[in-house]
């Protein structure tokens, strides 16, 4: 009927009512899993427990490459498009506008924007040509001077940029593959910075910021069974982005390169949609509303999967940002259980009635919750009172009629199955 796995348990201790834990419902919808089935579940043995603190690993300090790394040489496919240019001084004031228009360079000073300026050179395009690729690694970031670019991402468009526009910052500020394909639509001229120098600013104005961010790092209940030292080394590599109004923070599709945390503003999370060719995003529908604490990412991290939806700026946003080569050189196997906690606390948050409660109570349901594999065809036991499918499908009865829960999906007696018979839900076969 369906292959059974190990019990993963997480064993917090906590406190909450029968009234607060015995809440909670979400209608089926969703798609299917693969293996045997995987809930989450409030248990009262759970209550007991305490919590297992482990450390692992940690990584120095560095924003992308290794403080002190050799200066970069220029990227080679660079140097026949590169020309002599001098700045002027309206150059300077498009290429510093760029640069604070930037979610990667939003925050930074007048004398960082000056070191990062002093290092860029010219370089001209013709129509048609690549200025960066996806999936390849780079070493320089840009902002336009002349002409239009067209920014796509596996091979479907996804903005378009004009005069005065920054990219590439992404994949230098976690040392990833370019994470999207950069053509010129015409000729056009953009201005080139040394990745190294790019590298030293971040790090100096990341360290600059060290205290405020670390001080926000005991907020975030993602990270609430870390030792300090694991949150001193999660602090040091931690970074500010900075989103206006519309901006796409993550996209549907995309790569996943970090884990982004609200640390100021709101953010709405969208299924589906379509990003037109100036990057506006439409037609989505939102799943739900993210604000000051609340963390997005960490599930496509986990699973090496891509971004599954399509996250935008509601107002001006601040997000606290790590990538996933640093949270897992720190983390080590600790990750897991971390970010599967977390994935919980956001199913209560979709839930019509749990979504209700203080952000402290849905976390005291959290740490009372057991993380179990089932094997298809299992019923549930009846001491259960709350569930939440982490992977597979639950089947039940609710007046009468099949109901099947997917992933993400609460299963409560009484809430659920109002008006019916309770029914225990049990596993189904793939």
């Amino acid at each position: 009927m369906g292959a059974s796995g190990s019990c993963c348990c997480q064993k917090v201790p906590a406190t909450i009512s029968d009234d607060q834990a015995r809440q909670g419902h979400q209608d089926g919808h969703g798609s299917d899993g693969d293996g045997g089935e995987r809930v989450a579940m409030i248990n009262p043995s759970a209550l007991e427990n305490k919590a297992r603190a482990a450390e692992r690993r940690g990584a120095s300090k560095r924003i992308g490459r290794a403080a002190g790394s050799d200066e970069e040489p220029e990227e080679e496919y660079l140097e026949v498009h590169r020309r002599s240019r001098q700045k002027g001084d309206g150059t300077v004031r498009l290429i510093k506008l760029g640069m604070r228009q930037d979610r990667v360079c939003a925050l930074l000073g007048e004398e960082e924007l000056d070191a990062i300026l002093g290092t860029m050179e010219y370089y001209e395009f013709q129509r048609g040509d690549v200025v960066v690729e996806q999936g390849k690694m780079g070493t320089t970031f840009f902002v336009t001077q002349k002409g239009t670019l067209q920014v796509s991402v596996n091979g479907q468009v996804r903005n378009t940029l004009a005069l005065g526009k920054a990219f590439g910052g992404l994949a230098l500020l976690y040392n990833c593959p370019r994470t999207a394909t950069v053509t010129a639509l015409e000729d056009c001229g953009v201005w080139g910075a040394n990745g190294s120098m790019f590298h030293k600013v971040l790090q100096e104005n990341s360290q600059k910021h060290y205290a405020e961010n670390r001080k926000f790092l005991d907020s975030i209940r993602l990270f609430d069974g870390l030792t300090n030292k694991q949150k001193d080394r999660v602090g040091e590599a931690f970074f500010t982005e900075v989103f206006e109004a519309g901006s796409r923070v993550v996209t549907e599709g995309d790569a996943t390169t970090a884990i982004y945390f609200v640390k100021k503003g709101e953010l709405s999370v969208n299924s589906g949609g379509t990003v037109k060719a100036n990057g506006e995003f439409m037609d989505g529908k939102e799943m739900s509303r993210l604000g000051p604490g609340d963390c997005f990412g960490e599930h496509a991290m986990l699973t090496n999967d891509l971004q599954d939806q399509t996250v935008v700026a509601v107002g001006r946003c601040e997000c606290i940002c790590i990538s996933v080569k640093e949270l897992k050189e720190i983390l080590g196997n600790d990750l897991a259980a971390c970010l599967e906690r977390n994935f919980v606390l956001m199913c209560l948050k979709k839930s019509p009635i749990l979504s209700q409660f203080s952000s402290s109570q849905q976390y005291e349901i959290v740490k009372a919750m057991v993380v179990k594999d089932y094997v298809a065809g299992t019923k549930l036991e009846s001491s259960l009172r709350l569930v939440i499918v982490v992977d597979g499908r639950l089947s039940c009865m609710n007046r009468g009629s099949l109901v099947t829960l997917e992933r993400g999906q609460c299963f409560e007696d009484g809430m659920i199955l109002e008006g019916g018979s309770p029914s225990r839900p049990s596993a189904r076969p793939r």
